[in-house]
């Protein structure tokens, strides 16, 4: 298991008054604060989410040994502090039950799931927000005659030929959020609801 050891660089400085006398300055220890809500698009948008899994990576590695990991606390929020380098970039990933971040870590942009050690007086700017989601199992069959290309919010994830089936795993199940477009004629095929959370929706294009 790896050991992440940080040290921290104490600044000291002396403020002589008019008596001779000097003072340590306080310093501010870096900190990871993170705040967990639901997806704008679950049932309860936007509200914080206790109990949440929250793992911290020093890299893009999620098979590694997380440097930190804690539990999201009623206000949806966990912190830590300890071992925290200044500056440094960190890696989010959340779960709890089929909840979780996976959509943004595995179709998203790196803004959607880093943050930094940061030392701000105020929390409103060391917290980053990670939005979770509702997900499952999706299997997509192609039986129609002509391929699809599957988006999600609008960001291509890949295409199915015809004849092909396609298993996507930590899908959203929200079917607003997908859209299969034909390549030939480039219309839109609308989905049925994917009310799958943490189970298999199979899902047959004709």
């Amino acid at each position: 298991m790896k050991k992440v050891i940080t040290t921290s660089l104490v600044a000291m400085s002396l403020i002589f008054s008019s008596c001779g006398s000097s003072e340590e300055e306080p310093t501010k220890n870096a900190k990871v604060r993170v705040e967990v809500v639901n997806h704008p698009l679950e049932i309860d948008p936007n509200q914080p989410v206790s109990n949440a899994t929250v793992l911290i990576y020093g890299s893009t590695n999620f098979e590694a040994e997380p440097v930190f990991k804690g539990v999201t606390n009623t206000n949806g929020v966990v912190e830590f502090t300890k071992n925290v380098e200044l500056g440094k970039t960190y890696y989010i990933d959340v779960e709890k039950s089929c909840k979780n971040n996976y959509n943004s870590l595995v179709y998203g942009y790196e803004a959607d799931y880093t943050t930094e050690g940061n030392n701000f007086e105020d929390d409103d700017l060391n917290t980053k927000t990670i939005s979770i989601m509702e997900t499952g199992t999706v299997v997509l069959t192609n039986q129609s005659a002509n391929g699809y290309l599957v988006k999600i919010l609008d960001k291509a994830i890949g295409t199915i030929a015809v004849g092909e089936t396609l298993t996507f795993e930590n899908m959203p199940v929200n079917s607003s959020l997908y859209s299969l477009v034909n390549i030939d004629t480039n219309e839109a095929l609308t989905l049925e609801s994917l009310a799958i959370c943490g189970d298999t929706k199979e899902y047959t294009i004709n």
